[in-house]
């Protein structure tokens, strides 16, 4: 074996501090219980890209025709629209975080816009072109600050304050109790 092969010593050396590391009696353990796990989110992100062949092969095919025309089901048009919304903010955020968090910021500035009577003359009287060169493009930005500093002030009285922690803690045990209410 010759001595003077740098990367075969160094397999060596990583090789024997690896091998106390590797547990085999984890190997016959007991399989852990998967079956409370629940699936909130994924993200699909693409890693190949392949050609696929179109032309006639040998063989028989599994894919079955449509049997039956018009046995399609109508979309329901609030759940497009919603649908569109959501592809529209994994676009802009991403898909790190949740469609529930981003809807849920959506909605929150939009709600704080409709608030403000100047911008909803402008938005319910002019077309989108007009509309995005008006007040609203600065006042989404201003909301979005104001609801940041909001947001971080309201999160520091309850780190700060271990009486208010609590007490925001039974807060939200009740509105998750709360018979018909759904999880916020």
């Amino acid at each position: 074996m010759p001595y003077e092969d740098r990367e075969l010593e160094q397999l060596c050396v990583y090789a024997r501090h690896l091998h106390p590391l590797l547990r085999v009696d984890r190997l016959q353990e007991d399989d852990i219980d998967v079956s409370e796990l629940q699936l909130t989110h994924y993200r699909l992100t693409k890693r190949a890209e392949h050609q696929l062949r179109l032309s006639e092969e040998e063989g028989e095919y599994g894919l079955e025709p449509a049997s039956a025309v018009g046995t399609g089901k109508a979309h329901d048009p609030q759940k497009k629209r919603l649908s569109e919304i959501i592809e529209a903010l994994n676009g802009i955020f991403g898909a790190e975080t949740s469609d529930e968090d981003q809807l849920h910021f959506l909605t929150g500035i939009a709600q704080r816009i409709r608030r403000q009577e100047d911008v909803m003359v402008q938005v319910n009287s002019q077309p989108a072109d007009q509309v995005m060169h008006g007040l609203l493009p600065k006042r989404v930005l201003d909301t979005v600050l104001d609801a940041m500093t909001d947001h971080e002030k309201l999160s520091l009285e309850v780190l700060d304050n271990e009486a208010k922690s609590r007490a925001f803690a039974m807060v939200i045990y009740k509105m998750l109790t709360t018979v018909g209410e759904q999880a916020v």
